[in-house]
């Protein structure tokens, strides 16, 4: 029945609520920019893996038939000759597409096919080749199922292979849904063409692989979930203990820990300590972090992945699983315990880099301060304002800045908008740059601006005005006055459209009413508080006028207090020459910040010398914010001739918050705990099934891949590595051949390109399995002084614990069909 709801939508070209949410869970590269966006893309993922894990083990039980002498008494069953049938195909497959390729082939096309009416083709010797694949993986995949059902399966497999294809055949008819909505549109006919309907099998069968995927989801969850329910914390807490205790008497590995970081830390300053004085801060937060982020993932690395296969191999899980433990409780409970370590080992290591760091870094502050003001004494005033400058960006590397940053528009010398700006052919692409002494200039809009990566969909950048003013102050009075005004204008404007009902105009009148008192209220608040500022400011020109600087200051200062701060900015540019000029001549820069939807408002305009590789930071008055409902622009020029200023998107930024250093540390040290918690996961999965040095190192290559080659295979999957496949690289650094060059078709190319056509899906998989674990660092943010905020801790947590449990609940059923106990 919903099917026939679907078709009365689709007929008319007007897709129905329930065929987009279809399409949303049928398609895994589509998905919605709300809150549910990411938790689909997640669930839909690890459904597709459970779909993937559950045919793997049906082929299992179907190559291994009803007990383990099953193969050695009868042979090898059907199932074992079509994956060798599959095999072959494969590889004749990825040869022939191989020698067309490279026109050492060359076959003609084969007519077309009549199907149902349908001519279609014609058809090349790789697609038939294809085709045949297909269809011998379909029947080897049945008979896999139907084998492993007629082993005296129980009723709630049967009914999950009747769901599976059920799902299949539901993702192809949504297709075609889909396709007939589309044409109908776009006015065509609903007689789908040949070419059409082999893209509804091919699609719908991939939109039905993702239903699958779901199902199977559905019910390893409810399985996980039903397990789950038996769990006891006494248990999780015994085994959890057993493993700490395990950790410090038995592998001494956090002994080993903590002794290696003392040896390490005592000669760090030795090679780390005469760097420039503005960089040491980041210098020596990103070794401490390096040094502890490797040392703990040493440790775990060698520690989770030969747990389990100890116990078996020494027979002491024995003992465990025939008492009321369950499998998901030992698995969590090794996983609690590694985790109560480094919990443990994270807080001295973060404790006493904290102290280091106090006593390295702050006191190369305290001393570089107080040589600045032994130079200022002795009327050296160039070389304390350079000393004085050094400290102050040591200092702020040294605490939690919160930017909020905007969208950097170029334009150029003709004034024309560009995204880019001038391209003077330097090594570091992530600037661009802006000509001097022209009207090119560089815009950040804090607005609502197009998304880079998505024209069509909008970004809203505005400054939150009422977080950067003082709550209290002249310009949050003012500003919240204006925000009235205006929005009884709206309202005006609204009641006098024809279009208006009633009840509309009724909640809009009664908002007027509202808006008019709080205004009544408002603006004697506002006129009163500007009286008194007007006295203040008289009283203190009576105090200079008495010569009383002293009672002067002191009133201005109150005067000032009824004010909100000026509104910090920080920048970052860097500088390219192309004339010498003076020697010692800087470059200069002019910023200019405009309220957009108050053009009246006087704008702010500072010029300044840039410093390269310097933060410098530069402030405009905070009346600039009242009325501008966060609508803000800032303009930067290079004032001098000839030269040029690079700059990229994070290098401007409006200072909203700076917080102390020490919470920002601790909070960059979760990033290393969520590190800690994946490859802990990740050993305990490969201990369930893996002897210990095969686990180790599986657990070893997964630190490497997601740490270290993530980037590589990320770019491997989207097909983006110069020089073709992993064979033939070889080929090529054998052959000396640089990456660009076609290469001849000799046997050996042939043979080494259908090795990567064959083994390339394979491996392109892995971006998927292997975690990322380089996205849950935060060292790189906390070295560079900016705040690791409460929404970074979210997002990271959340991907942490994405990666971590499937692994576990993978380990449970891995050790729940292993026999540990026999």
């Amino acid at each position: 029945m919903p099917f026939l709801g679907i078709w009365a939508q689709a007929a008319t070209g007007e897709p129905s609520t329930l065929l987009k949410w279809l399409v949303l869970l049928g398609d895994p590269q589509v998905t919605t920019s709300s809150w549910i966006g990411g938790p689909l893309t997640w669930a839909k993922f690890l459904g597709l893996l459970c779909l993937l894990s559950w045919i793997l083990v049906q082929l299992y039980y179907a190559l291994r038939g009803p007990d383990r002498l099953d193969v050695a008494r009868r042979g090898p069953g059907p199932a074992a000759y079509g994956l060798l049938v599959l095999l072959g195909l494969s590889v004749a497959t990825a040869l022939v597409s191989v020698l067309e390729q490279n026109r050492r082939l060359v076959l003609p096309p084969i007519g077309p096919l009549n199907l149902a009416g349908y001519s279609v083709g014609p058809f090349t010797v790789t697609d038939l080749l294809l085709a045949a694949l297909g269809l011998v993986g379909l029947v080897v995949l049945e008979i896999a199922l139907w084998s492993s059902l007629a082993r005296g399966s129980r009723g709630g497999r049967a009914l999950l292979v009747l769901l599976l294809h059920g799902a299949i055949a539901a993702g192809v008819a949504v297709y075609y849904f889909v396709q007939l909505a589309y044409r109908q549109s776009r006015g065509l006919s609903p007689v789908l063409e040949s070419a059409d309907l082999l893209a509804v099998l091919l699609n719908g069968i991939r939109y039905g692989a993702t239903y699958a995927g779901l199902i199977c989801l559905v019910f390893y969850a409810g399985s996980f979930l039903g397990e789950a329910r038996h769990v006891r914390w006494r248990r999780l807490a015994a085994i959890a203990w057993h493993t700490i205790v395990e950790s410090f008497r038995r592998t001494r590995a956090p002994w080993a820990v903590l002794a290696l970081f003392v040896v390490v830390l005592a000669f760090t300053n030795w090679f780390l300590g005469r760097g420039r004085v503005a960089e040491l801060a980041r210098i020596f937060v990103s070794t401490l972090s390096v040094i502890t982020t490797f040392l703990l993932m040493i440790m775990i690395v060698l520690m989770a992945p030969i747990s389990i296969p100890n116990d078996i191999r020494q027979q002491t899980i024995y003992t465990v699983v025939s008492k009321p433990v369950r499998r998901l409780e030992l698995i969590w409970g090794r996983l609690i315990g590694y985790m109560a370590v480094v919990t443990f080992l994270l807080a001295i290591l973060g404790g006493v880099s904290l102290l280091y760091l106090n006593g390295v870094v702050g006191g190369r502050v305290r001393t570089t301060r107080e040589a600045a003001l032994a130079a200022l004494n002795q009327g050296r005033v160039e070389e304390a304002r350079r000393l004085d400058e050094a400290a102050t960006q040591l200092s702020n590397r040294l605490s939690a800045r919160l930017p909020l940053y905007g969208s950097l528009l170029f334009y150029d010398s003709r004034d024309r908008p560009r995204m880019r700006g001038v391209d003077v052919g330097s090594e570091e692409r992530r600037r661009s740059h802006v000509e001097g002494a022209t009207p090119a200039r560089a815009i950040w809009r804090y607005d609502i601006v197009p998304d880079p990566a998505n024209p069509s969909r909008p970004v809203d950048r505005r400054l939150p005005v009422n977080q950067l003013l003082r709550p209290g102050s002249l310009e949050a009075l003012e500003n919240r006055i204006v925000e009235l005004q205006l929005e009884a204008q709206n309202i005006e404007r609204r009641l006098t459209l024809p279009d208006t009902k009633p009840a509309e105009a009724r909640r809009l009148n009664e908002r007027r009413q509202a808006i008019n008192a709080e205004l009544n209220s408002l603006t004697p608040q506002f006129e009163e508080r500007r009286r008194q500022e007007q006295d203040l400011i008289a009283k203190a020109r009576q105090a200079e006028a008495a010569g009383n600087r002293q009672e002067a200051a002191r009133l201005r200062e109150q005067a000032a207090a009824m004010h909100s701060p000026d509104i910090p900015v920080e920048m970052t540019f860097s500088v390219f020459r192309t004339t010498k000029g003076v020697l010692g001549e800087a470059v200069n820069a002019s910023l200019v910040v405009r309220n957009v939807n108050r053009p009246e408002v006087p704008e702010s305009r500072k010029l300044f010398p840039v410093q390269e590789y310097y933060t410098r930071r530069e402030s405009f008055p905070a009346r600039l914010l009242v009325g501008s409902a966060g609508r803000i622009h800032m303009i930067v020029q290079c004032q001098s001739p000839t030269q040029f200023l690079g700059m990229a998107e994070n290098d401007l930024y409006v200072l909203a918050n700076q917080g102390p250093f020490w919470t920002n540390y601790l909070r960059g040290l979760s990033g290393i705990w969520l590190q800690a918690l994946v490859m802990t996961a990740v050993g305990l999965f490969a201990g369930t099934f893996l002897s210990w040095p095969v686990a180790l190192l599986l657990t070893l290559a997964a630190y490497l891949g997601g740490q270290v080659a993530f980037g590589f295979l990320d770019l491997f999957a989207r097909g983006q590595v110069a020089g073709g496949g992993p064979f033939e690289s070889l080929l090529r650094l054998l052959g000396h051949e640089n990456l660009s060059t076609d290469l001849a078709p000799t046997a050996s190319v042939v043979a080494a390109q259908t090795l990567d056509r064959f083994f390339t899906p394979i491996m392109s998989s892995l971006v998927y399995v292997v975690p990322n674990l380089n996205a849950l660092d935060v060292s790189d943010t906390v070295a560079s002084g900016f705040a690791v905020t409460g929404r970074t801790l979210l997002e990271q947590g959340l991907l942490g614990l994405g990666y971590a449990l499937p692994f576990t609940v993978a380990a449970f059923y891995i050790l729940k069909n292993r026999e540990v106990a026999a």
